[in-house]
This record gives structure tokens, C-alpha cells and sequence, in this order.
């Protein structure tokens, strides 16, 4: 069975499963299921008001408002906000519902066009404007019959600044049209003979791969993998760095040459916090839902981000109202940055001369960027912007919610991986289905477009509202929930499940409430509770400990009885059956997380659950295999 030791750390069968304390070791919630606050693992406080309507109105941190007077849209997207250093943060939107300008002050404007005959979703233009009487940058954009980016040109005052133009094969590999591309803005693959098509990996002298499919090797740099495809060491520049995973697969200790840094997260996968190695606090993080709204530390303060439509962090602001040195970000489609000195880019507007000369790691769709190999986290894997693709293929496990291997899903569904009514999403490699101005991918498996993501989001009704209201008020009463969040051992009772709203749950009647969808989106239906529990069950009952000793035994030829009666008891089926019934809930797990309407908190606990149950599935089958159990 799992037990607990003081760190918070469950083993089963000696092998850790879940490894770190979480970042927030309190959660607070409304009767609406919000949540109100939450506790740093400094102690600091998270909190987070909400109108009548269920809609975030501020949010603070330690004391000092981050932000407030958020006001939103008829269809629920924001409109506006007040940051904490009193800057107005604003967006508009078009009758679709689509981005059309995003506005910080006189800091910064960006405006976008969708084309008026032709909006498909695709980013026709953007304009940049970096401050009152500033000169605007004008990227423009085309596309091919996939929806490929095909061109990207910038201009300012008319005269071409930058232009990239991207060739692409039948199997969505992606380089340079070289003749076409300006040479200061030119990545490294520049040929179809740069790629093996039979794999779509790099061939270009320089770029190797281990036999996972992983990228070991390109010029200037090598890297290393574990067994679970994660990379843990990178040499560039004549600087190593590694890297350490918990049990949920997220990058919780970096070495970079001698420099080490602890990652904290929160109870939704968020990075909160960052410390030394002697346990001092660097810095820590506030979000306003899943969007990055501020870093924290005791010399600099509060630091405002402020995103684009993609999220990526393109102008960084302090406790003044003043962009903080090198705190202005301009990348290229694929997420490369434009530094000072490159297409008109200047110290003057405080666009950084060197990576990360700001101290943010949140970069391109608020992924960290790793400045010692200019890889970006998407926590199942790393991402190449000079490449344009990943440098990992997505059949194979690796970060939170990994997929599991090839061979694991082939029986039912041989591209499990991809959506096959689209071909592109075939190439393992490709990011965002190559159009980078549309789509990003959160957790580095699968791509989304954000803008429909918000759509999915829309809040409810007058008469929805209502409805929940009288349920909730039936149920709750005028009191608020505070809920102590718990880590989710296996084989524990079901009230160790994470705080959903599945603990709220007492009665039959209360059962009718779970499939309500609320702003922050539904909560577990009942059928995926039941396949929580199932999973527990089978570790704690199917699979336990005595159960698996008893199987090994019995493989090696003793008959083993059952302690009750005396008589004799094959465990060697019973460990195949929990197998099976794993099986099953990893299927069952897998297809309800891409429903899109699923809240943060339901979604963690799926994701959390789904992680729990490959790792057992790969736990048994070595079980098996030791024990040459056919």
C-alpha cells in the first residue's frame, strides 16, 4: 500500500509517484466553486474577488493589488483592466469575436486584421506600435491551402524591415526559402534534403538522434534523455545543465553550470515559485486564471506582464508604470526574438541586446525559455523556435500528462496522437499545425486555438445562472468552503481527490449539479469520478503490494491461499484484470480531457489521475515481464 513520509512523497512498491510539495498549501473557495485564494509556500496570499455573475473583478498578492476593475464583453472575453501599477489594459474584438486590438497605456498597441472577405482565423497582419508618436511596425502574412504560413514581411515607414518565406513538404517538415528570407532573420534548415522524409527528422550535417527520436545533437550542442524520453542535460557553450523530474513529470530542479534552481508549482501544474539550492526564494509568479499576470521578487518588486493574443509576453512593466529595462519582446512567427540592433529594433525602446537581459523566462506563449539552449519547456517536451518543431516526437511519454507509448494505443487507434481528419497533425514534429500566429500548444502534445478556446468559455445565461444559483444555495447555504488542499496518493480513500466539486457532494440530489457548466467551465460528471475511483480501487485492491508478492510466487511455481479461507487463489489473474480495467480508465481518462469545457480544477484532477494510471500500466507490464507472466 502507499505510504506517506514527511515530504510529502507517496511510494508504491518503492517507486516515488508524486515527489514535491505543491507550490499553494491552502485553497479557498466561494459556494460558486471559485476560487477565492490561495496560500504561496512562502506564506504569501493569493486572492481573487468576483462579481455577482461569477466573473474574476481583482486579484492581489501579499497584501498589494495586482489588478482590478476588469470588465468584460457580452460574450465573456476581457475588455479591460487596471494593472497594479495603475496601467489600463485593454482588448477589443470583432463581431467574431476575435482579437482586434490590444492596448497597455501609451506603451504599446497591437492591432490585427483577419482579412474583411476571406476570415478563416488566420492572422492576415499585425501592427506593432511601441509607444505614443512611435513609428509602427507592419507585419503582413500568407498562407497556403493548409493553412501553412507561407510569408511573413515587416515594414516600417513603408521600407522592409524583415522577411521570412517557409517551404513545406507533404509531411509538414518546414525550412527556409533562402533567396526570399533576409539573411539577419535566416534559421538553419534551408533545403528539403535537410530532413529524412521516411521519419521527418534532421539530416543536416550537425543533428543527430537517439533511436526514441529524440534530438541529441546540432551544432554547437548535444543533449541527453532519460528512459521516459525527458531531457535532462544539455551542453552549449561549454556549459552543462540538467535537469530533474518529479513523478507528475514536471521540471522541478535545474543545474546550470554550478547555478541551481528549485521549481515550485500550484495545484493546477502552474510554476509559482523558484528557489536556490539553499532554500532562498528567487522569485515567484501571480496568475489571473491561466494567464501570467506578474513576477514577484523582494529587490525588483511586482512586474507586470502584459500578453498578446498568443499570450506571449510582450511588454514587461514595474510597481511605476514604466517598462523595465529590456522588458519589450518582438518575435518572429516561430517564436524567435528580434533583439536590439536586428529590424530596427533599439536599447532606446528597451527591446532587449541579449536573451533574457530582463530576467523573464516566460517568452513565446508564456513558455520558459531556456537561455543556455534557446529551447522553450512545453512541459511534455522541448520546442526548437529555429527549427520551427519540437525536438521530441509526441508519441512518446514525457512532462505532466504524458501520452503513452505507440505500442500501448495501436491496438485501438494506431494515430492516437493525431486528429486524422487533419494529415498535418501526422508529422510528430510540427508545432501548431505550422501556423504559429494562430494556434499554440499549452502542454506540448496537442494544438489549440485560443481564440476558440475563450469562445468555449462563454458565460452562462440569466436563467442558467439562476438555476445553479438555487442548487448551490440548496446545497451550501450562505456559508463559504474553504477546502485544505490534498495530494492524491494511490489506493487512498476518495476523499483524497484534489479539491473539486466532487467533495461538495453528499447526496443524490446534489449528484444533479455535477454536469452544470459555470464561467470557470463544468465540473467531473459522474462517470469520470467513478473512473477516478476506479483507478484507486485497483491500486489499492488489484494491485497492492500483497497482491503482487503473492503473483510473484505463484509464477515461480508455490501455490498461494487466500488468507480468509485457506483456499487456493490465482493472484497472477487478478493482477492481469487490474491491468485491464487500467487500460480501460487510461482510454476513458484520455477522451475526457478533450472536452474543452472542462473546468481548470476537473481538468487537473483528470490529468493528475491519468498520469497516476500510465505510470501503474507501466509499473504491471515490467511487473509481468520480470516475473515472465505471459
Amino acid at each position: 500500500m502507499a505510504t506517506e513520509n514527511t515530504d510529502s512523497k507517496w511510494e508504491y512498491l518503492s517507486l516515488k509517484i508524486c515527489s514535491t510539495n505543491y507550490g499553494t498549501t491552502g485553497i479557498g473557495y466561494n459556494r460558486a466553486s471559485l476560487q477565492t485564494s490561495a496560500t504561496y509556500h512562502s506564506g504569501k496570499v493569493l486572492s481573487c474577488n468576483y462579481d455577482t455573475a461569477g466573473r474574476l473583478q481583482s486579484v492581489s498578492f501579499n497584501g498589494s493589488t495586482y489588478v482590478s476593475s476588469i470588465s468584460y464583453a457580452a460574450h465573456g472575453g476581457m475588455t479591460s483592466q487596471t494593472l497594479g501599477n495603475g496601467l489600463l489594459h485593454q482588448i477589443g474584438y470583432n463581431s467574431r469575436l476575435q482579437p482586434t486590438s490590444i492596448s497597455l497605456g501609451s506603451l504599446l498597441t497591437l492591432s490585427y486584421n483577419y482579412g474583411s472577405t476571406n476570415n478563416n482565423g488566420n492572422v492576415q497582419s499585425i501592427t506593432i506600435t511601441p509607444g505614443a508618436g512611435q513609428t509602427p511596425f507592419v507585419q503582413s502574412f500568407t498562407y497556403d491551402a493548409l493553412n501553412r504560413l507561407l510569408s511573413a514581411t515587416e515594414t516600417q515607414n513603408g521600407a522592409q524591415t524583415w522577411k521570412q518565406t517557409y517551404v513545406y513538404d507533404r509531411y509538414g517538415n518546414r525550412w527556409f526559402d533562402a533567396a526570399n528570407t533576409t539573411a539577419t532573420v535566416l534559421g538553419p534548415l534551408t533545403s528539403a534534403s535537410d530532413f529524412n522524409a521516411s521519419n521527418n527528422r534532421i539530416v543536416k550535417s550537425g543533428y543527430s538522434y537517439d533511436q526514441a527520436g529524440n534530438l541529441t545533437a546540432e551544432p554547437g550542442k548535444s543533449y541527453a534523455y532519460d528512459a521516459e524520453n525527458r531531457l535532462t542535460s544539455a551542453i552549449a557553450s561549454g556549459v552543462t545543465t540538467t535537469y530533474v523530474y518529479d513523478g507528475e513529470g514536471r521540471r522541478v530542479r535545474k543545474n546550470a553550470g554550478g547555478v541551481i534552481t528549485r521549481m515550485i508549482y500550484n495545484h493546477l501544474g502552474q510554476l509559482v515559485a523558484e528557489y536556490n539550492d539553499s532554500g532562498s526564494l528567487i522569485k515567484e509568479y501571480v496568475y489571473k486564471g491561466s494567464e501570467l499576470l506578474a513576477s514577484y521578487d523582494a529587490s525588483r518588486g511586482a512586474e507586470y506582464a502584459t500578453g498578446d493574443h498568443l499570450g506571449s509576453p510582450r511588454i514587461w512593466t514595474n510597481s511605476s508604470g514604466q517598462v523595465i529595462a529590456g522588458g519589450r519582446h518582438d518575435y518572429l512567427p516561430f517564436g524567435e526574438e528580434l533583439f536590439a540592433g536586428v529590424a530596427n529594433r533599439t536599447t532606446a525602446l528597451n527591446h532587449p541586446s541579449t536573451s533574457q537581459a530582463d530576467g523573464k523566462r516566460h517568452q513565446f506563449t508564456s513558455k520558459e525559455r531556456e537561455v543556455e539552449t534557446n529551447l522553450d519547456y512545453f512541459l511534455a517536451r522541448y520546442y526548437s523556435s529555429a527549427q520551427g518543431s519540437f525536438t521530441s516526437p509526441d508519441e512518446f511519454s514525457g512532462g505532466p500528462y504524458d501520452l503513452c507509448s505507440f505500442a500501448d494505443r495501436a491496438s485501438w487507434n494506431p494515430t492516437f496522437y493525431a486528429e486524422i481528419t487533419n494529415p498535418q497533425t501526422l508529422n510528430k514534429y510540427q508545432y501548431s499545425l505550422n501556423n504559429p500566429l494562430r494556434y499554440i500548444d499549452p502542454d506540448g502534445h496537442d494544438p489549440e486555438d485560443p481564440q476558440n478556446e475563450g469562445k468555449n468559455e462563454k458565460k452562462l445565461n440569466a436563467e442558467q445562472e439562476s438555476v445553479i444559483k438555487i442548487v448551490f444555495s440548496s446545497i451550501f447555504g450562505p456559508v463559504g468552503i474553504a477546502l485544505k488542499l490534498l495530494i492524491d496518493p494511490p489506493g487512498a480513500g476518495d476523499d483524497s481527490q484534489p479539491p473539486t466539486f466532487k467533495q461538495l457532494v453528499k447526496s443524490e440530489s446534489q449528484e444533479a449539479a455535477i454536469g452544470l457548466v459555470i464561467p470557470g467551465g463544468r465540473f467531473l460528471s459522474s462517470t469520470e469520478r467513478s473512473t477516478i475511483k476506479a483507478v484507486r480501487n485497483i491500486l489499492g485492491e488489484q494491485l497492492d503490494t500483497k497482491t503482487l508478492q503473492a503473483a510473484a510466487r505463484e509464477a515461480a511455481g508455490e501455490v498461494v491461499a487466500r488468507k480468509a479461507t485457506g483456499e487456493p487463489f490465482n493472484h497472477i489473474t487478478k493482477v492481469k484484470q487490474g491491468l485491464q480495467g487500467l487500460i480501460k480508465a487510461e482510454r476513458q481518462l484520455s477522451r475526457s480531457l478533450q472536452d474543452k469545457s472542462l473546468s481548470p480544477e476537473a481538468r487537473a484532477s483528470l490529468k493528475r489521475s491519468l498520469v497516476q494510471t500510465r505510470q501503474a500500466i507501466k509499473r504491471t507490464r515490467k511487473f509481468l515481464e520480470d516475473n515472465n507472466i505471459n
